[in-house]
């Protein structure tokens, strides 16, 4: 079977031709091995939202306070910020539908002990934060490997891979605004530990559902599409060197350089503002884990809408003016939750953030989707994730140990500072304003 092109665009039909209507989302389902992975993807994310909203509660509420929700937030970005170059190399070079499953099987043993201990109350936090990285680490390749498979079975179309990114990852976002809903009920009546418990059985759904996924790629297009290419064990320094070509092939390109100089920054602020909202909400007197709930599930709302903005409106074939106004606007929506004093304006300054970050998400994806060559794609992605992640764990601690010493929303104006300041700066790249 000849290979797509994933590198360009399909070329354009002739002048008197209609142009092709990309696929709506349903005909996306209609597509059984496109359908079986995002069954497996949507109903795991739903279990990480009750991991992630279960143990940011439980570290706030029971074990001591802010600090200790941000050493959670610190050992679930560790794993990508340190080890999502050698993921990359990972995801190039082996068998990427066992590398799927195999991730979701140790994730599946790692959340069921935790989930015992809780149980059995015989965790701390530093067992908490231990499990947590121990969690963490199968992320590493996970999402780079999925990211890196769905141009194969878009077939080279670029609207219909945008439309693919946006189902996937907008149901993400749906599925935040259940889980975190959900889990801020259910904290109200069931222990933390049966969170995790339900979170262990999505690992064990999503092995299943990516086996078959496999299965049904291999018959229809061939073994070798979605593994990619048998590669030879290289020694360790080969690893490396494959690891910094991914890193030499970012810094080249001058629409992902400027913006991956200041990423760590402000991806670092932004993974903050879930864990320091559960104080700055108990600050203003409201320690509702429903409102909690809510404003996180508000900001997974926001982003369903951006990426619904990106895939059907013209944004699709601007996306240059997506990424310039990204963190500006994100900015000025933490500003709105520092300023004003009504519990109603948490969820909806977090809707606020989540818009552009949602519609942006798809413009780095797709730009990388269709303009790296395949042999380097998983690399270059999990470089993405690395840079972006890279501060993370810093971040957290930082203004986490700010809002300690002063307030919680001291901290966040810290944050909204940040993103006005580094959106700014990403706004002036010509290269990316003009992207289209």
């Amino acid at each position: 079977m000849t290979e797509p092109n994933t590198r360009r665009r399909a070329s354009a039909p002739p002048a008197d031709a209609e142009p092709p209507r990309p696929p709506s989302g349903m005909a996306l389902l209609r597509h059984v091995s496109f359908l079986l992975l995002w069954l497996a993807l949507v109903q795991s994310a739903l279990g990480d939202q009750l991991y992630r909203v279960g143990l940011s509660w439980y570290s706030t509420n029971v074990l001591g306070g802010v600090m200790d929700t941000a050493l959670i937030g610190v050992a679930l970005a560790v794993p990508m910020a340190v080890l999502g170059l050698a993921g990359g190399v990972i995801v190039d070079r082996v068998d990427r539908f066992r590398l799927l499953v195999s991730a979701d099987l140790v994730r599946l043993v790692v959340t069921t002990l935790l989930a015992v201990a809780l149980a059995a109350q015989t965790v701390g936090i530093t067992g908490l934060v231990v499990g947590t990285i121990v969690l963490s680490i199968p992320a590493v390749v996970f999402m780079p490997a999925v990211q890196t498979v769905l141009p194969e079975l878009a077939g080279g179309d670029f609207k219909r891979l945008v439309r693919m990114d946006s189902l996937i990852i907008g149901s993400f976002n749906v599925v935040t605004v259940v889980g975190a809903t959900l889990s801020g009920a259910l904290l109200a009546v069931v222990p933390v530990g049966w969170l995790l418990g339900a979170d262990a059985v999505t690992f064990a759904v999503s092995a299943v559902l990516i086996l078959l996924v496999a299965r049904t790629v291999r018959t229809t297009v061939g073994p070798r599409t979605q593994a990619g290419p048998a590669k030879k064990a290289r020694s360790l320094s080969g690893a490396f060197s494959d690891a910094v070509e991914g890193l030499r092939y970012i810094w080249r390109d001058k629409v992902l350089r400027p913006q991956f100089l200041v990423y760590p920054v402000l991806d670092g602020a932004q993974y903050s503002i879930i864990f320091l909202l559960p104080a700055f909400l108990a600050e203003r007197g409201d320690p509702s884990t429903l409102l909690y709930g809510v404003a996180v599930a508000a900001m997974g709302a926001g982003r369903v809408i951006g990426l619904l903005l990106i895939s059907h409106t013209f944004l699709m074939e601007r996306r240059g003016i997506v990424l310039a106004a990204n963190f500006i606007v994100q900015g000025l929506a933490v500003l709105m939750i520092v300023a004003v004093p009504a519990p109603w304006i948490a969820p909806l300054a977090m809707a606020l953030v989540g818009i552009p970050a949602g519609a942006a998400t798809i413009g780095v994806a797709s730009f990388v989707q269709t303009t790296v060559p395949k042999e380097v794609r998983g690399r270059v992605m999990a470089g993405v994730m690395s840079l972006s992640s890279s501060l993370t764990p810093v971040g957290v601690i930082v203004l986490g140990a700010l809002a300690g010493a002063t307030s919680s929303a001291a901290a966040l104006g810290a944050v909204a500072a940040v993103f006005v300041v580094g959106g700014a700066y990403i706004a002036a790249q010509k290269a990316i304003r003009a992207l289209r």
